[in-house]
């Protein structure tokens, strides 16, 4: 069990340090070259769609979402972009997370003037949003992705709550399928 397990994570160093190595190598190659020579050099997704630098390092597991891409905008850096412009679940990590705006607390502490009531009945929307989508995703973990869920407008046209809402269930996912695998987090 344990040689079984070293194997296993010298396989996954190995598969790292490769994808590590390839990442420095194309970000030095694409310094001196255009969009259009770059695009032979870049991985792409099932549907055959160019992805970014970033990219590189999903196959090792180890990418970091673009949040562009994550909330269905386009990248203005494209092909150049650092992060990951593969379409799949989310990947909760800290990279990810410092990546994220930052909340409105954040920004300023300038304060709010609005109508109490509307603010807690959105809460309760929200609320009851993510009960029923961590429902979905606790009934089926592995069959779960983000595309299968389909956002109502208020949060569509929130991009914070958006992406808050999307990190939530990312983390949901992840635990899920850990307890599914038997895994510990």
């Amino acid at each position: 069990s344990t040689a079984l397990a070293s194997i296993e994570d010298a396989s996954c160093t190995t598969k790292l340090d490769e994808c590590s190595h390839r990442l420095r190598e194309v970000i030095e190659q694409s310094k001196g070259i255009e969009n259009v020579a770059l695009v032979s050099l870049l991985p792409h997704d099932p549907c055959h769609c160019l992805t970014s630098i970033g990219s590189i390092m999903h196959e090792c597991g180890e990418c970091q979402p673009c949040r562009c891409i994550l909330m269905s905008e386009p990248c203005a850096l494209g092909l150049r972009c650092p992060f990951c412009h593969f379409h799949t679940p989310l990947r909760l990590d800290s990279a990810f997370l410092k990546s994220l705006p930052p909340s409105v607390e954040q920004r300023d502490n300038k304060p709010r003037a609005h109508n109490a009531k509307h603010g807690k009945k959105q809460r309760e929307r929200y609320t009851n949003l993510v009960s029923r989508l961590s429902e979905q995703v606790m009934n089926d973990p592995s069959g779960w992705t983000m595309d299968s869920i389909r956002l109502p407008n208020f949060v569509e046209s929130d991009p914070e709550l958006k992406s808050k809402l999307l990190v939530r269930l990312a983390t949901v996912a992840k635990n899920a399928r850990h307890q599914a695998t038997g895994e510990t987090l």
